[in-house]
């Protein structure tokens, strides 16, 4: 079964992707930030909506590093990763090592442009690599539940409801992110600063998560083990039903309600924005109760070899042999 790093790796390299995701389309389609001689001398003297995309990007590429260091840790030796990527094959944990490479690489970037005043960094380049982002941030985003399938052989996880579960989890968490680092800079300099639209997409996305869930259930490979989910120890329970279901979807959904009619009334955005605040740290809560309550599903299934598959095995320099 997995272990606790891959499930740490699972949350903080989605949580990160959909952070770094967000602040890339945030800058393209809202912010239009100005960058190289245009750009303002230290960040301090940004504007709002700049400061909460920069705290967004930096918090999404610290999470990306330290899902990085999970799955190092994992792995248990150094020259795995190293001959992983001296010789490349067509799996998953080929991509998704290439992929949070890459994304790692470019969220750096990102973040030091805003946190750094480098006047000869053109802006034309900026939009390019946050596009580049955009796509690696969906691809390990997609990955992460892409690796249940890699590494384990438990029919339960061969569903493409997973993978699908944790993009829109992923998205959500990205998005928490954003709102978190936009409430307490905001609330630093006294000011928010926060396009609605971010309130319509994670209601949208978590209202998708919960249909995504019911589908999961129902799905036949599944269903049986869903079971124990509803009728296990106080430990499942707490965090599958207390902390995906109810924090991950039920209670962000009323907050975000709640902020988005406080917000068309005068004086009463401050009340807004902290149910933003309490709505987005719980989405974040609930994205990690949902990695360890879908492998925890796995873990109460019966574990069987897909017959139509064989997994490739990989020789290192040691002659040791181990799954891709």
């Amino acid at each position: 079964m997995l272990s606790s790093l891959s499930i740490a790796y699972l949350f903080l390299g989605g949580t990160g992707a959909g952070a770094v995701l967000v602040a890339c389309l945030l800058d393209m389609l809202w912010a239009h930030e100005s960058f190289g001689a245009a750009a303002p001398c230290s960040l301090g003297a940004s504007s709002l909506q700049h400061r909460a995309i920069a705290f967004t990007c930096a918090a999404g590429t610290l999470c990306l590093i330290a899902g990085s260091l999970c799955l190092l840790f994992d792995l248990g030796r150094l020259d795995r990763a190293i001959f992983l990527i001296q010789n490349p094959s067509l799996t998953y944990l080929t991509f998704g090592a290439v992929a949070l490479g890459l994304l790692i690489a470019c969220a750096a970037f990102l973040t030091l442009v805003r946190f750094v005043y480098v006047p000869i960094i053109p802006g034309v380049l900026v939009v390019v690599i946050e596009s580049l982002a955009c796509v690696l941030s969906l691809g390990v985003m997609l990955y992460t539940g892409l690796l249940l399938d890699s590494l384990g052989s438990v029919s339960v996880w061969n569903t493409p409801l997973v993978p699908m579960l944790f993009l829109l989890s992923s998205a959500s968490c990205g998005i928490a992110v954003a709102l978190v680092c936009a409430f307490f800079d905001g609330h630093a300099v006294g000011g928010f600063a926060v396009p609605r639209i971010l309130i319509f997409a994670d209601a949208a996305i978590v209202s998708g998560e919960f249909v995504a869930t019911v589908l999961y259930g129902l799905f036949p490979p599944v269903g049986a083990s869903f079971a124990s989910l509803a009728t296990g120890d106080a430990l499942v329970l707490l965090l599958w039903w207390l902390g995906f279901v109810f924090c991950g979807i039920a209670a962000p959904l009323v907050l975000e309600t709640i902020a988005h009619k406080r917000l068309s009334l005068p004086n009463r955005s401050g009340q807004a924005f902290a149910c933003l605040a309490i709505a987005s740290v719980l989405v974040l809560v609930g994205g990690a109760c949902l990695r360890v309550g879908v492998v925890n599903v796995g873990s109460h299934a019966k574990m069987e070899l897909r017959a139509s598959i064989e997994r490739p095995v990989q020789t290192d320099d040691t002659g040791e042999e181990w799954l891709l």
